[in-house]
């Protein structure tokens, strides 16, 4: 993937398009406010915006009227106008044929217990004839660290992995476009070698790291919030217990949300990747 995905959409995921079209949008005010003199009049400010929108907009309809999609016109005017919603239907519009179908597989959790549960996991035990040290080399050829700034323009399809794999095992979540790993379903695993062939014991779940995140941040609004609450019911201590419980419910659930089919993606992988095979054993 190379800058050109900046602007030719081929081949991207609803993700990367999304996070291509927030770069078109906010790039010029953010070089005006990392880069502009001080003193700059607010009329110019305020055009910079403006410019934002019109490339979004002139980015989309080059797009959409190159690979023939109907009425390239209205899919420039919401992405340009409607930040956001419009960036991420013009994403599923573009990128529709380019994913695969997602299923179920066996011993999956149900919906509810992924997306509310914080301990969740589900345990695969694979068999594959390849080594610990090929494993470890052929996942970290689909792998890309989340702080490298390569992650913006590295293609998702090539390198959809973040996270670390080496001889003694792995610990890996799916990349998604703008998102930090926080919260994401992880695939952990570790190697075993057994008559000549290799087990892969594998977890599929959000980590144990995440896990402890979500309690600790429960135990400061019970332990902290809610006595301040109990003296102040009216007051600031009231509102700060509010706030603090609705912005992590909401993170929590949004960020759950975008990894609700990580496990099927990351199991797959490992599978392929790996040429392994489900064992009981």
């Amino acid at each position: 993937m190379s800058w050109r995905s900046v602007i030719d959409f081929d081949g991207l995921t609803s993700d990367e398009i999304f996070a291509r079209l927030f770069l078109w949008w906010f790039g010029p005010q953010f070089a005006v406010f990392f880069f502009a003199l001080p003193g700059r009049p607010t009329e110019f400010l305020t055009s910079i915006g403006y410019l934002g929108v019109l490339l979004t907009a002139l980015v989309v309809w080059r797009d959409a009227d190159g690979v023939g999609i109907e009425r390239p016109w209205m899919w420039a005017l919401l992405a340009g106008l409607v930040p956001l919603l419009g960036w991420w239907a013009y994403g599923r519009r573009r990128a529709s044929g380019s994913t695969r179908d997602i299923r179920d597989y066996p011993g999956r959790a149900p919906a509810v217990v992924r997306y509310l549960h914080s301990f969740w996991g589900t345990r695969l035990t694979l068999m594959t004839h390849l080594s610990a040290e090929e494993c470890a080399r052929r996942l970290n050829q689909r792998r890309v660290h989340w702080t490298s700034p390569g992650q913006w323009f590295a293609s998702q399809q090539a390198r959809p992995l973040q996270g670390k794999a080496d001889r003694r095992g792995f610990k890996l979540k799916w990349r998604h476009a703008m998102t930090r790993p926080g919260l994401l379903t992880q695939a952990s695993g570790r190697y075993e070698s057994r008559a000549g062939a290799t087990v892969v014991r594998v977890r599929l779940g959000i980590s144990t790291f995440d896990a402890i995140f979500v309690v600790t941040w429960l135990a400061i609004a019970i332990l902290v919030g809610v006595p301040g609450a109990l003296a102040e019911p009216s007051g600031f201590a009231m509102i700060w217990l509010e706030g603090w419980v609705l912005i992590g419910a909401l993170v929590f659930l949004l960020v759950r949300w975008i990894s609700r089919d990580d496990d099927i993606r990351l199991r797959r992988l490992i599978l392929e990747e790996l040429e392994a095979e489900e064992s009981s054993r």
